[in-house]
């Protein structure tokens, strides 16, 4: 009888050990979500809300999302839409996560859209590699010739650019 007991304790021990291997491996498989739509509103409706989230007038949407558990959380899209639109996003956009980030209002840093000297480094290998997104093609932002962007102090606040010749903004964000 104790032989069975110390089997069957075994038994649940080994099952306990395995379960909490392989519960923290799984916190590195990443979780993501791609969405394509031809309007805020149609985006609207893929993801399951009534809110818009974008721009009313934004078209041609491109929207991936990946969680990795205690890897981090990234996203990153695209959408075509007239400048003045891009620009009032982006702004409401740089402040919802200064909002996040600054304790007092007076050190938020300033949503100010600046001309884009130069492009920066392509951030889809790195949304490949550490987040499992895979196919972003459609972030094309390297055909811009002439940009915008909002100077960004520190992390955790997302990266932003509009393409003013094709009316198209671009934005990622990791944590």
């Amino acid at each position: 009888m104790k032989k069975i007991v110390r089997k069957m304790l075994f038994a649940m021990g080994l099952i306990v050990v395995l379960y909490f291997v392989v519960g923290f491996f799984a916190m590195f498989i990443p979780t993501t979500e791609l969405i394509h739509a031809s309007t805020a509103q149609d985006y609207a409706k893929q993801s399951g809300t009534t809110n818009l989230f974008f721009p009313a007038s934004a078209s041609n949407i491109s929207y991936a999302w990946s969680s990795v558990g205690m890897g981090g959380r990234a996203h990153i899209f695209r959408f075509s839409a007239p400048l003045d639109d891009c620009k009032m996003f982006a702004r409401q956009r740089f402040d919802h996560y200064a909002k996040q980030l600054y304790d007092n209002p007076t050190n938020y840093p300033s949503a100010e859209i600046i001309p884009l000297v130069e492009l920066p480094a392509d951030p889809r290998p790195r949304f490949r590699q550490d987040y499992g997104l895979k196919d972003l093609r459609w972030f094309d932002y390297q055909g811009m010739t002439n940009g915008l962007t909002i100077a960004q102090p520190r992390s955790h606040i997302p990266t932003i650019w509009i393409d003013v010749d094709r009316s198209v903004l671009y934005e990622y964000w990791t944590d």
